[in-house]
């Protein structure tokens, strides 16, 4: 049996800050920890964006997230504003659709009543359906007080439009037998149709606690409570009874309001703080009640604690989740004894009139005045308590499915018969009559249909290979190389569950853009596309930012979290992060930037560093740099290739080319490769030399990179010096043809950088059984391992010492060899990647705000203050 849950009673503002929206996330995660075999599917409104990875993160473990749905609704719905009527019944139409495409046997709304003041949107049967529709109707108590909730006509008229959802539904449940009741006579459903699921307790979450002192008077501190308290959790609403709960408040005995403050918990308490204030001066007892607002699942079990009364004196309740919370964690419990209390407290001698000040005060003063009496209320309320979980209740309801889907006739159609395009447009031309409407509301339905459903009909998701740097421009910097290589691999060799797309964009265009040319050029088959059509993302696709493109990354910002929301993971190469750990080397307008970049990758689903020393190195910037984050950020790490050949190399060899491979060949030739930067360690390694040169030593530098940032006296020297062309060799974007031929000529590598990445060049120099002298730097050291000489000094008369002692070695054949050093080619580096990327195969799943590195995804929880009054 499948299952569809809208999850929209946890997104919405009003109601995911409130018990409709525990009661959401708690019972379907209680379904999707104990199935029954069934597949359960969650579907979010795409419109209540910041929802959507608080509600990723509380499945995460529990449920594939490919089993998290999104459609997406670009157009306002909001029921209060009249002119939103045909968009309100697009929406609908829209959702219908959505939820009958994913083909459940069950379609389950946790609350019809959404969307008056926001953009949610829900409906039963608008469209015809092969689904069985199971909507929750917590309570009618806007029906029991129509003058309070009802009085403005637009709201009456949504609230009774929902009312008919909920008479069209199949299953309707509701929390407790009084609101059954109700809801039988009221709504005029044959009360078979109607069944009991009794909300939960977090059982590890609400619990007795021994809490330190010091944290006890930290809390006490914060929330302005000096004395012993009284605590009441809960909304602000006319059936909350607040009125006549000061009024008790300020009949209690002298000797009581000297020695209690009252906790008034819950965000509608800020709100109207001002009006609550007149009230309360007027009865005297100002001083004494204190309203903190809306506070944290942590603090708000601690309060259960710590109180020495919670209250709770509603006149109408659809079940009660307060009372029952601080019941759980050992809290003297009283409440009113009307609705649906009485049922769920259990307990003659808590329960009060709730219509009787003085019965109210009564009762709070015997239960604060008698230890007997409180401590019975005690032990009581935390057996009754143990009586509700969410286990529980997700296993009455998966059974109540099974039994109705049993004994239902209906066989479910297969989507392959719909065409949900064709269904939108009819359903909405025909309801459209009577109802404004412009361009701009069409254009924005046919973009939410668009986004909505894939268009796509391959069975295999896509990943997408962001190549935007070398598109614009290919510099053949290393970095250049393995995209080209990699890229390359991956459209050639793609892994057997994914298929492969070379893709484009820029800063100020948030569309990705087939890259049609560079497919053409490297693959075997090659494109049969000649326009580099606009990329389609669906969900389970994968998009991978192989090239390093800061500006892109930044500037995608928004456009990477929605298809984050979306379904669609989102990675990033990371070749190193030096401009954080050595910003000396780099301008600081590069800093910055890289800066940004480094912030937009780690807002992104995870990264794939070209080593471990980078990862290491990235996870420790994470701990003191990186954004809170709610999903554990994935870390992977994966060497480079090596073998020059399948890097796309670039050809060609210049006049003098023979003249100076003759030249390398006849003396022992030290060379280095990569850009000309302050952090390659060129200076040091040139002056070091010219040590050499002064005491007779004949050796050759060859330098191999093109020039970058802040070394223009080092080139000059460079340029002028009178041994350039004699036994000092610069060879400036020489193609990779020509490298090869420089490397077999050569007679040592000298890596002298003081920070990398990876370390390409020491690779390539063992692939030519090239020795090594190497910076020891961790990198080094994890290319490298025994197979390199290796220096520490920045003094070049102590480099040049170095280098006289490994001339010594190389002529008596003891120097380190670089034969033995392992290596990939770039057929296996892009096999690694792609096994990390689709088998999970993660080095470190970091999370900030739990201890930082995580072995495994923890269910943390959506630690969002509740209003917990349902």
């Amino acid at each position: 049996m499948r299952i569809v849950i809208d999850m929209q009673g946890a997104q919405t503002p009003f109601s995911g800050n409130r018990g409709v929206g525990r009661y959401t996330i708690e019972l379907v995660k209680a379904m999707a920890r104990n199935p029954r075999g069934h597949d359960i599917i969650l579907a979010l409104n795409g419109a209540f964006s910041d929802s959507i990875e608080a509600i990723r993160a509380e499945f995460e473990g529990i449920l594939p997230q490919e089993n998290i749905k999104v459609w997406q609704q670009f157009f306002d719905t909001t029921a209060i504003i009249p002119e939103n009527k045909w968009r309100t019944k697009a929406g609908e139409i829209l959702r219908e659709e959505f939820l009958n495409s994913l083909e459940g046997d069950i379609i389950f709304s946790t609350n019809l009543q959404e969307g008056v003041l926001d953009t949610a949107c829900t409906s039963v049967k608008i469209l015809p359906t092969e689904s069985l529709i199971c909507s929750t109707l917590h309570d009618v108590v806007p029906l029991i007080y129509p003058d309070k909730f009802l009085s403005n006509d637009t709201i009456r008229e949504w609230y009774q439009e929902k009312i008919d959802f909920i008479r069209k539904s199949d299953i309707v449940l509701t929390d407790s037998r009084s609101s059954k009741s109700e809801i039988s006579e009221l709504l005029k459903i044959p009360i078979e149709k109607i069944h009991v699921i009794y909300l939960g307790i977090n059982q590890d979450e609400f619990k007795p606690k021994s809490i330190e002192n010091n944290d006890k008077k930290e809390l006490l501190s914060r929330m302005n409570i000096s004395d012993n308290f009284v605590m009441y959790v809960g909304g602000t609403d006319l059936n909350k009874n607040l009125d006549r709960l000061f009024s008790a408040f300020s009949e209690l005995p002298k000797t009581i309001l000297n020695s209690y403050q009252f906790l008034m918990v819950g965000g509608g308490f800020k709100l109207e703080e001002s009006s609550f204030r007149k009230k309360i001066k007027k009865l005297g007892i100002n001083d004494k009640v204190v309203f903190p607002g809306q506070v944290n699942d942590e603090e708000l079990v601690m309060l259960y604690n710590l109180c020495d009364l919670f209250v709770f004196p509603s006149l109408h309740e659809g079940f009660g989740l307060p009372p029952l919370e601080a019941m759980a964690c050992g809290a003297a419990v009283i409440t009113s004894n009307k609705s649906s209390l009485p049922e769920i407290i259990e307990d003659e001698d808590a329960l009060f009139n709730p219509y009787d000040d003085n019965d109210i005060a009564e009762k709070i003063e015997q239960t604060l005045t008698d230890n007997e009496f409180r401590n019975r209320l005690k032990i009581r309320g935390i057996q009754r308590a143990r009586m509700f979980s969410w286990d529980d209740s997700a296993e009455r309801l998966l059974k109540l499915f099974e039994e109705t889907i049993k004994n239902n006739k209906k066989s479910h159609k297969s989507s392959k018969e719909r065409d949900p395009i064709k269904t939108i447009i009819n359903h909405v031309t025909s309801m459209s009559s009577g109802l404004s409407f412009d361009d701009k509301d069409l254009i924005a339905l046919s973009i939410s249909i668009s986004e909505t459903f894939c268009p796509r009909k391959k069975p295999k998701p896509m990943l997408f290979v962001d190549v935007s740097a070398i598109i614009k421009q290919d510099d053949l910097t290393g970095i250049q190389r393995v995209t080209r290589a990699i890229s390359s691999e991956l459209i050639n060799n793609p892994h057997h569950l994914v298929d492969i797309e070379l893709v484009y964009t820029s800063p100020d265009d948030s569309e990705f853009y087939r890259a049609n040319d560079l497919i053409n050029k490297i693959s075997k088959i090659g494109s049969s596309n000649f326009d580099d059509e606009m990329v389609v993302f669906c969900p389970g696709d994968i998009l991978l930012f192989l090239d390093l493109h800061p500006a892109v990354a930044i500037s995608h910002g928004q456009k990477t979290q929605f298809l984050r929301n979306k379904g669609v993971l989102v990675y990033h190469i990371v070749h190193d992060i030096l401009p954080e750990l050595r910003p000396e080397f780099f301008w600081s307008e590069l800093c910055y930037e890289f800066h940004e970049w480094l912030l937009a990758v780690s807002n992104s689903d995870g990264a794939i560093c070209v080593s471990r020393t980078v990862a290491d190195e990235l996870a420790e910037w994470l701990k003191n740099n990186g954004p809170r984050r709610i999903r554990p950020f994935k870390i992977g790490w994966s060497h480079n290739g090596a073998d020059i050949e399948n890097s796309m190399p670039t050809r060609g060899l210049p006049n003098d080319a023979s003249q100076i491979l003759s030249q390398l060949s006849a003396s022992p030739s030290f060379l280095m490769v990569g850009t000309i930067e302050p952090r390659k360690g060129h200076a040091q390694v040139f002056a070091a030399f010219e040590n050499l040169w002064a005491h007779g030593i004949d050796a050759n530098l060859v330098i191999v990179g093109r020039q970058g940032w802040n070394v223009d006296e080092f080139i000059n020297r460079l340029r002028h010096h009178p041994e350039l062309g004699r036994r000092l060799f610069w060879l400036e974007g020489i193609s990779d043809e020509y490298l090869e031929k420089i490397y077999t000529a050569s007679t040592c590598l000298i890596a002298a950088s003081e920070g990398e990445g990876f370390g390409l060049p020491l690779i390539e120099a063992a692939q030519h059984k090239l020795p090594i002298i190497a910076r020891d730097i961790p990198v080094f050291r994890e290319v490298a391992g025994n197979h390199a000489f290796y220096f520490s000094s920045k003094e070049p008369l102590d480099l040049a010492g170095g280098i006289k002692e490994w001339l010594s070695l190389y002529r008596f054949k003891k120097y380190p060899k670089s034969d033995g050093m392992t290596w990939l080619t770039w057929k296996e580096s892009a096999e690694r990647l792609q096994d990390i990327i689709i088998n999970d195969r993660w080095y470190i799943k970091w999370i900030r705000d739990m201890d930082n590195l995580l072995p495994r995804v923890n269910d943390s929880g959506l630690k969002t203050p509740k209003d917990r009054s349902l």
